[in-house]
This record gives C-alpha cells, sequence and structure tokens, in this order.
C-alpha cells in the first residue's frame, strides 16, 4: 500500500512541473533589494517613516509584542479602538472592524454577510480573498467583464439574481494589477436602481485616492456601498486591514464573523503605529503630490521613448506588456542585476498570455531614478 504522503507530494510535483513548464512557477525567496524598488505597494514611503518607526518602538515597549486573545476574549485594547476611531473619521464610516490581513478581513466580512441564497455579481480582476471567500460561503459567483457595467446590469437582472433574497456587487477602487479604476458613481447608481449592496475593496486606493486620501469612496459617498474594506500593507506602510461600514456593522461581526471572532486581535503596538500611519497619510498631502507628479512623469517619459504601458489612468500601478511569462522573468532579472527592482507578474494571476512588468511608483522616487528604470526597459525590451 502506497503511503499517502507519497501520493501527495507526487501530486504537488505534478502540478509544479506543469507550471514549470510555462514558466509561471513561483518560488519563496529572501530578496535583498539593494537599490531602487519600483515594486513595493508602499505608495506614500511610510514603512520606513522615522515617526512611524518610533511610535511602533514606544508601543512595543508598553504594550509588547501580541494582543493576548481575540478581540473578544480580551485581546481588544485601547490602541485598536483608538486607529478604528481615526478610520472612521478619516473615511466617516461609523464602523472599523479590525482584522489581521486583508485576506482574512475579506473572508470575514462576506463570510459574516452574504448569505448562500443571495446573487453575487463580481468584477472578473477582483482580488483572490474576495473570490474565495464567496467559493466559501456556497453561492454562485457571476462575474462581469472588467469596469462593464451594463454587464454587470445584464447578470443582476438574469431571473435568478432577481428572485434572490439580496444581491451583491463586489469590485475594486484601484485594481491591483491593472492600476484602473471603476466608474463609481455609475456603479452606485446601478446598485441602487437594482436594490443591490456594493463591497468595495480600496486596498490599494486608500492613502491615495479622494480627499485626504480617504479613498474613492470619499469622492462620490453612497449609500449603496455597505461594506469598504481597506488595508494597511499598501499605501500605509504596515499589515491589516479594517472592514467600515455601518454602525450595525459591529454587531455583525461581533456574532457572525468567524474569521473575526476566532482570530487573535492584531498587536497592539501594531495598531499604534498604524494609527499614526493614517494621520501622516491623511495630513501630509504632500506625499501624494509627489506620489503623482512620479507618476505622470513616468508616463511621459515612456511615450517619449516608446515605452508600451497597458493604461493611460494616472495611478502609481502601472504595468508593461510583455506577454510571455519567460519574458518577464527575464527582464525582471535584468534589471534586478542593475539594482533596480520590478515584478514579474504572471498567469494565474493574470490572464492568459498577459504577463507584465508590474511597475509602482512612490512619493521618494526621483526623477532621476524614474530615468534609470526607462533607460533600462527601453534597452531590455528591444
Amino acid at each position: 500500500m502506497t503511503d499517502a504522503s507519497v501520493i501527495l507530494q507526487a501530486r504537488v510535483q505534478a502540478a509544479l512541473a506543469a507550471r514549470e513548464a510555462k514558466a509561471i512557477r513561483r518560488a519563496p525567496a529572501v530578496v535583498a533589494i539593494e537599490g531602487v524598488d519600483f515594486s513595493s505597494n508602499d505608495y506614500l514611503s511610510l514603512r520606513a517613516d522615522p515617526i512611524v518607526k518610533a511610535a511602533f518602538v514606544d508601543a512595543a515597549q508598553r504594550y509588547g509584542l501580541g494582543a493576548g486573545a481575540s478581540h473578544l476574549l480580551g485581546g481588544h485594547h485601547f490602541e485598536h479602538e483608538a486607529l478604528a476611531d481615526a478610520l472612521s473619521q478619516w473615511t466617516n464610516r461609523p464602523c472599523a472592524a479590525l482584522f489581521a490581513s486583508g485576506f482574512q478581513a475579506a473572508i470575514g466580512a462576506i463570510g459574516a454577510l452574504v448569505d448562500e441564497r443571495d446573487a453575487v455579481v463580481a468584477d472578473r480582476l477582483i482580488h483572490a480573498s474576495m473570490l474565495d471567500a464567496v467559493k466559501l460561503v456556497g453561492v454562485p459567483l457571476r462575474r462581469f467583464h472588467h469596469n462593464d457595467l451594463a454587464h454587470a446590469q445584464t447578470l443582476l437582472q438574469q431571473r435568478e439574481a432577481k428572485a434572490a433574497p439580496l444581491r451583491w456587487i463586489l469590485c475594486e477602487s484601484l485594481y491591483s494589477m491593472d492600476g484602473d479604476s471603476p466608474d463609481l458613481p455609475a456603479l452606485c447608481a446601478l446598485a441602487e436602481a437594482e436594490t443591490a449592496a456594493v463591497m468595495l475593496d480600496e486596498a490599494h486606493a486608500i492613502g491615495v485616492l479622494g480627499a485626504e486620501g480617504a479613498g474613492l469612496l470619499s469622492s462620490a459617498p453612497s449609500a449603496s456601498v455597505s461594506v469598504q474594506m481597506l488595508t494597511f500593507g499598501k499605501a500605509l506602510g504596515s499589515a491589516g486591514a479594517a472592514i467600515m461600514g455601518p454602525d450595525w456593522l459591529a454587531d455583525a461581526f461581533a456574532n457572525f464573523s468567524r474569521a473575526y471572532i476566532y482570530s487573535t486581535a492584531m498587536p497592539p503596538a501594531h495598531a499604534a503605529a498604524t494609527r499614526v500611519c493614517v494621520r501622516l497619510a491623511r495630513t501630509e498631502q504632500w506625499r501624494r503630490d509627489k506620489l503623482f507628479d512620479n507618476v505622470a512623469y513616468f508616463q511621459r517619459r515612456c511615450k517619449q521613448q516608446g515605452i508600451p504601458l497597458g493604461h493611460s489612468f494616472c495611478s502609481p500601478i502601472q504595468f508593461v506588456p510583455v506577454q510571455h511569462s519567460a519574458s518577464a522573468l527575464l527582464i525582471k532579472a535584468s534589471l534586478a542585476a542593475k539594482h533596480v527592482y520590478v515584478a514579474a507578474v504572471r498567469p494565474p494571476t493574470v490572464p492568459p498570455n498577459q504577463a507584465r512588468l508590474r511597475i509602482t511608483l512612490n512619493c521618494v522616487h526621483t526623477h532621476a531614478q524614474i530615468d534609470s528604470l526607462i533607460e533600462l526597459l527601453a534597452q531590455a525590451l528591444k
């Protein structure tokens, strides 16, 4: 009789070999970035800010490492409350439920609020966390073409969807791989016309878009957005997430969100430092001004050098289409050899034959550093 572990290993190895053949096999690696990083989501350059680091060290000295328990069993600290209050004031959303990661937040929110009898339509490019959350609930998922609201309406008006007790629209405000945004006012108008609830993932928009960086929703507030998801690991330079919404959501999570109920709370020191990140992101407008100056400069220089870009949006997420996964890896390696770092994104993260170099700008990149990147890209793409 064959040992079960042998069968499991063979299964994994066969799947890895299939990915290797397509140049899409991933591997964990320790990367010591000694140069210019154009692969980080730290758009506002907050993770290494001296004020943030000092706040984290001070809080760690006072509170220690961990929270010690879940939020409901004694792990909810006044630092968590202070962070939640800061987020609520920033976004004008009364409820802020904290989670240890964005993935956990998506699982926790959808698991608590979506019923298996509901109808869910989602943009084809939503994050994997929301896709997996819908699968766990067991509700059929209907996916509309990216940013295609006419297609979304068609799906919402199908007989099965119209018979559901509640219909949902899942989307992002700044798409992590394509770097574009939906027409949020039109999307919210569609939701109101169809009596649908919206879950808006603002992971890459918080700190970057909207008034004071409060997210795209701050530019077009709508009651149809029942759930707003923020993550702290991008522009806020931290880690963790929050689900924002009306005040009744707090009771919903405390009673029905298994990911919230049964997870240890984020460390209080982590919450304290993240609150400082929120304050800096909200009040230091120069960071967004410089970020978008760099975005415009990068796009202008790419046009001058004939480097194709995947979109024309003024977004910190830019990409150069290279189609083949092997080519993306080769170009990434050639740039890394010159101490310039970009991300090679390959299927299944993006659709087949849509491999790309994902380039992210931040507020401390200089025009000279961007020029060096453009020069290396132009050479590698010849």
